[in-house]
């Protein structure tokens, strides 16, 4: 943040207890608190983004499974559960089942899912003000030892909060396998951490679920996001967008996307998130 002059102050564990209320945080902790930071409401976006998109005249066809690509030096033909549909470029940013669609092309992201758990609770302070909060951690035999808070939704009148733990293990074989149903354990851990550290909020769960993590296993790369040129025929005319933490990065990862359907490149410097084969040809 140095580097690129974003402003933030540096807090020790003294100054973060007294500011936000967290408690019995070890004493060698720091943190930093950049003003600019804040939260995405995700259904707000999604529906914006999809009626941005019927407003420019596209079509959109939901509850379609995509089954299969057939891409060629043409364009790209698409099997969905309802026929078939041509198109000179596709974009494949379904997440998890990247690799559903890329796999019978001969080609294979890194990918790992995991299935994280989401706890919500409920404030006891309804005053109480504090930013959303990241603790870092060193790792226990048994798991990452990350955890993260949201402060109660600031576009909604409720009470509840929702934080989790960042747990990036047992991979799953396919998110097909996903339950939906948190690792009691995982739970466990997150409201122990909240019940000793954020006592202005009650640890006792409201309700449990999960979401699906789908990260590049290399921890070096945060996104695979460029053409799959070189890694099958025709797939310069296929763009990937995929894996990391990265919904809040949806507008530029979208203008990169569409940057590389229509020109083939994107001024935007994004060699180290290219596809292997892309970035190596």
């Amino acid at each position: 943040m140095d580097d690129l002059s974003i402003p933030y102050e540096w807090l020790t564990a003294a100054d973060i207890e007294r500011r936000y209320g967290f408690t019995h945080l070890p004493g060698h902790f720091e943190g930093f608190v950049q003003p600019d930071g804040g939260a995405v409401d995700v259904r707000a976006t999604v529906e914006g983004l999809l009626r941005l998109t019927e407003e420019a005249g596209c079509a959109l066809r939901a509850h379609e499974p995509v089954l299969e690509l057939i891409p060629d030096g043409d364009g790209v033909t698409l099997r969905t559960a309802r026929g078939r549909c041509r198109a000179g470029k596709v974009v494949v940013a379904n997440g998890a089942y990247a690799n559903k669609l890329l796999e019978p092309l001969g080609s294979r992201l890194d990918l790992q899912v995991f299935e994280m758990a989401l706890v919500t609770l409920r404030q006891r302070d309804p005053k109480a003000r504090y930013p959303f909060w990241f603790v870092f951690q060193e790792p226990t035999e048994e798991d990452t030892n990350l955890f993260y808070g949201f402060p109660p939704n600031t576009w909604q009148d409720t009470d509840t909060v929702r934080v989790g733990p960042v747990f990036e293990v047992n991979a799953l074989a396919d998110p097909a396998r996903a339950t939906g149903t948190p690792d009691p354990r995982h739970v466990a851990r997150m409201c122990e951490w909240v019940e000793r550290h954020l006592p202005v909020v009650d640890p006792r769960p409201l309700a449990r679920d999960t979401c699906l993590a789908v990260l590049p296993a290399d921890p070096e790369r945060q996104f695979f996001l460029g053409t799959a040129k070189g890694r099958f025929d025709g797939g310069e005319n296929v763009v990937i967008a995929t894996g990391g933490w990265g919904f809040k990065f949806v507008p530029l990862l979208g203008k990169v996307c569409a940057d590389l359907c229509v020109d083939g490149a994107t001024g935007y410097r994004v060699d180290r998130l290219m596809l292997p084969d892309a970035a190596h040809p």
